[in-house]
């Protein structure tokens, strides 16, 4: 015979191995709606079970106390999963929005407790005197007064149970007599049977004496949860689930029992019939029904069908409409006995729009086919005409591609014309001005004799004037090589300070002719640069001979140069304080032969073409010049060249020997540094 003890830890283990078999059963259905709290509860009553079996077991009050203490993890969390399961299981929303939260909330008293109980040495608020006693052969823990602590869970945890029951109570009165409704009685049964011979436990009215009967209640609820799961189908449908989903669906649906009376009517079905109580439950059908002959004969037939039919319907305004709906009823077989029937359904989708819809659409295809049809014929002609234009167009195209061809292939022959006659002429030209040019200087040298003052000074007038001709007829000739790609450029390293003074020497003598301040402002990280020497001598000299020529006297210009790291480029900047230049002229200034004072009364001379060469050199070296100015305070125009040009580029070679300014009489003046515009 077994031991007194014994028996009740192999009691206590029984119920807590029922426990764990129905919380593994209720996580394999984790999907469906309470699975997871439900799942949640039997784990609590599990480890409620074998702290109490554990606690019987041991001999020594140390021990006992920790495996009461260990029952407080189940006993305390089984009121708020009793809740959340509850809610969940009657679908009440204002939980259900936030249920993890509410769920973090409500587990708040109950973590307190763990703590408190395994703390309660220090402070007896869970049991303030306690002893350990003989009972029936086994010693057990006998509690003579219980902590404030203690009162308040207790009372907290009876206020969930008792929410819980009412929300599944509820649900059980406003619903209907169905499968569902043994379901709820028999989890609230389950469930409140522990506590209630708990409750008898600690007021101490059980009639067990000092063993607590919750195993034996445990053993009970797992019986009762053994009836709701493989009798009633506990977790394989909710009824708030299958109620909303059928309160949801658009369609109306009636569902019969098998001797085909009224079990459910969706609310869509409710609207339908003009049905507005609960008086249905239990009516037979063809009561219900009798108004609507097609049904009558679908019940009587009493044979699974889909068809489309017409119902009159009335409404709450005693108007009655006629209703077009795809019909469809079937039978429902047992999951367990598929030849035993347990219902049938009538499902009525109403398609009313849908066929005036589609009568609508099919009389606007029927217009629509015939506008095509009449627009087709008129497009046909359109395109008719379409066709005799196109082709008319099309020679008119040819006959006018051909006159253009005519008219290209002439000008190509005068452009060659043009090109080879101002280079014959550019050589025909100085050959003569060089031999001027020549004799001038031989006359200034004085070896043919000497001069008197206005000799010599028309000897250097003509001179000046064999110059200025000469350099206007090297600049039309770089331009017509840069149009026709056989300007080229020759690029060698070289320092860039010397060139930039060679070119304010040669601009010197007529700044300071004009009392004009020139400053130089070198870059000090600048060295050299890879570039065409004599092409970068060329522009610089163009821009500070404009420079000197439009700056009034007493004026200043400027040279700077500056790098750009990020872009290796090196900036060459002539500055002057000139008029400035509007911007609605700045655009034209880059064009050969443009000469913003191109009036007869114009103050300063010159041929428009010095920046558009300047334009084009920059452009050869893979660079650009630009211009920035304002109209009364001077210009400034910034030759930006790369560091290292690209070899790649090969064009016909320049005669090297044409510059822009020559300065075969050696002239020297001071260049200050001291200013700049």
């Amino acid at each position: 015979m077994l031991a007194p003890s014994l028996a009740l830890v192999i009691l206590l283990i029984l119920s807590a191995s029922l426990c764990l078999f129905f919380a593994v059963f209720a996580y394999t259905r984790s999907g469906k709606p309470g699975a997871q709290t439900f799942t949640l509860l039997t784990l609590a009553c599990a480890i409620w079970c074998l702290g109490y079996a554990l606690e019987i077991y041991t001999g020594d009050l140390s021990a006992k106390l920790f495996w009461a203490a260990v029952q407080y993890i189940g006993i305390v969390s089984v009121p708020t999963m009793w809740l959340a399961f509850s809610a969940e299981y009657a679908g009440y929303e204002p939980f259900l929005k936030n249920r993890n939260r509410n769920i973090t909330l409500l587990m708040i008293i109950p973590v307190i407790t763990v703590g408190l109980v395994f703390t309660n040495r220090y402070h007896n608020l869970i049991w303030e005197e306690f002893q350990l006693v003989e009972f029936a052969k086994f010693s057990l823990i006998q509690v003579l007064s219980y902590g404030s602590w203690f009162n308040v869970n207790a009372a907290y945890s009876y206020i969930l149970l008792l929410i819980g029951s009412i929300m599944l109570i509820r649900k059980l009165f406003r619903g209907r007599r169905t499968t569902y409704t043994w379901q709820i009685i028999f989890i609230v049964l389950g469930v409140l049977v522990p506590w209630a011979s708990n409750a008898l436990f600690l007021t101490g009215l059980s009639p067990f004496g000092l063993i607590d009967p919750s195993p034996f209640a445990f053993t009970l609820t797992a019986f009762f949860l053994a009836l709701g799961v493989f009798w009633f189908g506990l977790l394989d449908v909710v009824p708030i689930a299958r109620q909303a989903v059928l309160d949801r669906l658009e369609s109306a649906v009636v569902v019969l029992d098998p001797e085909l009376r009224i079990v459910e009517l969706n609310p869509a079905a409710r609207e339908m019939l003009n049905i507005h109580d609960r008086g249905y439950f239990g009516q037979a059908a063809g009561e219900l029904l009798q108004n609507y002959p097609q049904l009558l004969q679908t019940l009587k037939q009493d044979d699974p069908r889909q068809m489309q039919i017409a119902l009159e319907i009335q409404s709450d305004t005693r108007t009655t409409e006629m209703r077009e709906y795809d019909f469809s009823y079937s039978h429902v077989q047992s999951a367990k006995d598929t030849d035993a029937r347990i219902g049938s359904i009538m499902v009525f989708h109403d398609i009313t729009e849908l066929r005036r819809t589609a009568r609508q659409l099919e009389y606007a295809n029927e217009k629509l086919e015939a506008n095509v049809q009449a627009r087709t014929a008129e497009l046909a002609s359109v395109n008719q005409e379409l066709e005799s234009e196109r082709h008319s167009l099309a020679k008119r195209v040819d006959d006018r591609t051909l006159e253009l061809a005519n008219v290209n292939s002439q000008l190509q022959s005068a452009l060659l014309a043009k090109d080879q006659f101002l280079a014959n002429m550019g050589h025909e030209l100085r050959t003569p001005l060089n031999a001027i040019l020549g004799m001038s200087e031989s006359l200034d040298a004085d070896i043919y004799g000497k001069l008197n003052p206005d000799q010599r000074n028309s000897v250097n007038m003509i001179y000046q004037s064999g110059s200025a001709l000469l350099d206007l007829i090297n600049v039309i000739l770089d331009i017509t090589r840069s149009d026709t790609r056989e300007l080229e450029i020759f690029p060698d390293e070289f320092i860039v300070d010397d060139i930039c003074k060679a070119a304010l020497q040669v601009i010197s003598e007529p700044a300071k002719e004009k009392s004009i301040r020139i400053k130089y402002s070198p870059a000090a990280e600048i060295t050299s640069i890879y570039a065409d020497e004599q092409r970068l001598r060329q522009m610089l000299l163009i821009l500070l001979n404009n420079a000197v020529k439009f700056t009034p006297p007493n004026g200043r210009i400027g040279l700077k140069t500056s790098l750009n790291r990020d872009t290796s480029e090196i900036h060459f900047m002539v500055g002057d304080t000139g008029p400035g230049i509007p911007f609605e002229d700045q655009k034209r200034l880059f064009q050969p032969f443009i000469q913003l004072d191109a009036g007869l009364d114009r103050k300063h001379d010159g041929s428009g073409l010095g920046l558009a060469l300047v334009k084009r050199l920059a452009e050869l070296h893979q660079g650009r010049v630009t211009l920035q100015s304002v109209p009364g305070k001077g210009s400034q125009f910034t030759i930006t060249l790369p560091a290292r040009y690209d070899t790649t580029i090969s064009t016909t070679p320049l005669d090297t020997t044409n510059s822009l300014i020559h300065t075969t009489r050696p002239i020297t003046s001071h260049v200050s540094t001291n200013s700049i515009p």
